[in-house]
């Protein structure tokens, strides 16, 4: 189906503070959880991040969504129906998506449930291909000759871009949540790893994302070499020691000594 749907401002507006702007945040506490051994509540939070960034591209794209609920593969199979839009997603998506449906929302432990140690950047790396198009895609503007043009072809190929797509941690949603907790849009340029890993002791809501950027990096830098990101215990102190993935090389970055406050 090829949409026309045409939303008002407001419509928007609502669609991506309610389901976008919350899926940020919950994407961020699932990576919380995750450095401090909350197994369950990190699943859980995953969940809801991933069924929200589903959910919201639906909507964007004028989907009902009303009777999806928990049911990921659902929302994920829904996708087809937007064939205007061909998504680019990894192959392993739906394995990951129907592991969250059963494993996410065992919030009462109905049923035994487990993490293997690669789930955090699992998600990382689903999140990413998902939220690049959870945005309002198409709109038009008028040209130099008055002539409306459709920007939907422009805004896939920004998507797809292959300097994107080799380096992950640039792309950018305008006025996303994540951007936002980043401070990327207070600045023209990009800011370094390492500054934004140094900044991370005086604010764990932009260490949870900071990380998040790193496992970006290691995630796709490579398509061969698998790199596992450990945490620095000193971020995460309650998931030292433990594992998040098997046989991976080690990384860990240094911080600065935190400076006294006069």
């Amino acid at each position: 189906m090829t949409t026309k749907w045409r939303p008002a401002p407001f419509e928007l507006g609502f669609i991506t503070q309610t389901f976008r702007n919350s899926a940020d945040n919950d994407y961020i506490a699932a990576r919380l959880l995750y450095c401090n051994g909350l197994d369950q509540q990190f699943l859980w939070s995953a969940e809801q991040a991933v069924e929200k960034y589903l959910k919201a591209i639906l909507l964007y794209n004028g989907i009902n969504t009303a009777d999806i609920g928990h049911l990921l593969t659902r929302a994920f199979d829904r996708l087809d129906a937007i064939t205007d839009i061909q998504f680019d997603l990894p192959d392993d998506t739906r394995d990951f998506l129907e592991y969250l449906q059963v494993y996410g929302t065992n919030r009462y432990l109905q049923h035994p449930s487990f993490t293997a140690g690669e789930e955090l950047l699992r998600l990382d790396k689903t999140v990413w291909h998902i939220r690049r198009y959870c945005d309002y895609l198409r709109g038009e503007i008028k040209n130099s000759k008055g002539q409306r043009v459709d920007l939907l072809p422009a805004q896939l190929r920004r998507i797809l871009n292959p300097r994107t797509l080799a380096q992950p941690h640039r792309f950018r949603i305008m006025h996303g949540q994540l951007e936002r907790v980043l401070g990327d849009q207070k600045s023209s340029c990009v800011l370094k790893l390492a500054f934004e890993l140094h900044r991370d002791r005086f604010d764990p809501t932009r260490a949870a994302v900071s990380w998040l950027r790193a496992a970006y990096i290691v995630t796709f830098a490579n398509s061969v070499t698998r790199i596992r990101l450990e945490p620095k215990p000193e971020l995460c102190p309650n998931r030292a020691g433990r594992r998040s993935g098997s046989g991976h090389e080690l990384h860990q970055y240094d911080a600065p000594p935190r400076r006294e406050t006069p």
